[in-house]
């Protein structure tokens, strides 16, 4: 069983995350704190596989609690995952040199934060052999060679470390092919006596040898970066690199450690040779048809806001390009209530639909429930004007999905008001098709109209005949396959009006 600590002064954060921590596997536990000082005295007498923890807290603010974490026995090995607004570089780079592994911008993207707990929970089972024993790491020359070593070995990577001479880099891609395997790209661009390791299918670690200056890791550094340059399909990718560091720990820690800031630095790059032409489309299925009923805008690895100027043209240009005369397909885009003011943007919106000639309603915004709850007169403000605007709205309830009662109250309030055209939840278990068949029973009971429901987060084509069955209408997720290019929208097969679907069966 795997401890997930989360430590937020909000009870609306500690709510969202807690939920979210408990999607990432049926063998997590979650522990949740509001204090900062009473998180680390349950830290002092109880293990932890990941730490979750905000940025801007009172008394003891996120910094402060990593550094006087690790400062504890046996806390080299546990990842901390830190969740800011704040972007400025000096915050994150003294988080990272106190110790913090990865990072996370608030609002929070749900797939986001449980791919990377998923991610982070499998490096801290990988090390923890290693982070807790004393015993000194194997002879370069006893490690199994680099051809013989598979996926998910970080282990025999770590045991190869020497006590200073070697550099660890960690690279971060995301591949058009989502699952193709680089690491025999890269190990045909190192010596014999480095090693590569596949950590998960979009990071690989690298163990360079023999390092006796820093510009010898940088040289590496450079050629990677090339490398992943001259590669057809890769969206995006980062780089980080690290040394060991001298002190009092083992080598195996220090080798831990070095593996960790690595990581750290890899996420918290900048990333590289994005473009435009590397944005994906995460298309929604109509369950009725099996046609494409829509897409969402995605960066490499995250939805791309509705705060950025271009990213909305994208959208735009996206929905001109389908040509659709029901105008039922749709573009969406995350809208994050929290930060500036959107006012001037969706001000902007009636040039760009008179400007790309589509109907409103085919530009949907998603909007996370967790955040109506922390602002709901923002939230009301800019439903009435996107509803005037004639854009469709799409509220995302996966925080909540297995409670209704929490979010019921507000999903039947936008109902009411014509504020919801979609409500979009998580389904990554067999419970999906039991709560749209109570939500949708409950919506005709309360409100006398229909629930139009997305299932999101959808695994396996398995269970789409049983969310059919229960009245789910719309359908997204991995079992359909990787997200979209941009180019490729156009090759979609038109939607297929309901009579046709109707004579078809008949």
């Amino acid at each position: 069983m795997s401890c997930i600590v989360i430590l937020d002064d909000r009870a609306t954060n500690r709510a969202i995350y807690s939920q979210l921590a408990r999607s990432v596997g049926q063998d997590v536990s979650v522990t949740v704190f509001s204090d900062a000082a009473e998180a680390l005295g349950w830290l002092q007498e109880n293990r932890a596989d990941l730490i979750v923890t905000d940025y801007e807290m009172p008394r003891i603010d996120g910094d402060e609690f990593i550094t006087r974490f690790r400062a504890l026995p046996g806390s080299a090995r546990v990842p901390i995952m830190m969740i800011t607004v704040c972007s400025q570089r000096q915050k994150r780079l003294r988080a990272l040199e106190s110790g913090a592994t990865d990072f996370l911008r608030a609002p929070v993207d749900h797939c986001e934060f449980i791919t990377r707990a998923r991610n982070l929970l499998r490096l801290s089972r990988s090390a923890t052999p290693l982070a807790e024993t004393s015993a000194p790491p194997a002879p370069a020359h006893a490690a199994p060679s680099a051809d013989d070593v598979g996926e998910d070995q970080s282990p025999n990577l770590l045991a190869r470390c020497g006590e200073a001479d070697y550099a660890i880099h960690v690279v971060e891609v995301d591949f058009s092919g989502l699952l193709a395997d680089l690491s025999p790209v890269l190990r045909g661009h190192l010596r014999g006596s480095d090693f590569v390791v596949r950590l998960d299918p979009r990071r690989y670690a690298l163990l360079q040898s023999h390092v006796l200056r820093p510009d010898d890791a940088r040289a590496l550094s450079h050629r990677l970066r090339c490398v992943c340059e001259s590669l057809d399909g890769v969206a995006a990718f980062r780089i980080g690199v690290a040394l060991p560091r001298k002190g009092r720990e083992s080598a195996a820690q220090r080798a831990v450690a070095c593996l960790r800031e690595a990581a750290a630095l890899a996420r918290a790059a900048p990333r590289s040779n994005s473009s435009r032409a590397h944005w994906r489309l995460a298309p929604w299925v109509e369950l009725a048809t099996g046609a494409i009923a829509g897409v969402e805008l995605m960066s490499p690895d995250n939805v791309l806001e509705f705060s950025d100027a271009e990213a909305r043209r994208v959208a735009f240009s996206c929905a001109a390009g389908r040509g659709f005369a029901d105008g039922r397909f749709r573009v969406g885009m995350r809208l994050a209530l929290a930060g500036g003011d959107l006012a001037p943007s969706l001000l902007r919106l009636p040039a760009l639909f008179v400007e790309y000639g589509i109907e409103p309603s085919r530009f949907e915004l998603v909007v996370d429930l967790g955040e109506i709850v922390e602002d709901v007169a923002r939230w009301e403000r800019i439903a009435d004007a996107s509803k005037a605007l004639g854009v469709s709205l799409a509220l995302d309830f996966a925080a909540y999905a297995d409670d209704p009662a929490i979010f019921w109250p507000t999903l039947r309030r936008a109902q009411e008001q014509g504020w919801c055209d979609v409500a979009r939840y998580s389904c990554p278990h067999e419970k999906a098709a039991a709560l749209a068949r109570a939500l949708r029973a409950r919506a005709e009971a309360e409100l006398g109209a229909p629930l139009v429901l997305r299932a999101d987060d959808v695994a396996t084509p398995a269970v789409l005949p049983a969310l059919r069955r229960a009245g789910v209408n719309f359908a997204q997720g991995p079992c359909f396959g990787a997200p979209l290019a941009l180019r490729d929208l156009t090759r979609l097969p038109p939607r297929l009006d309901r009579a046709a679907v109707q004579a078809r069966r008949a």
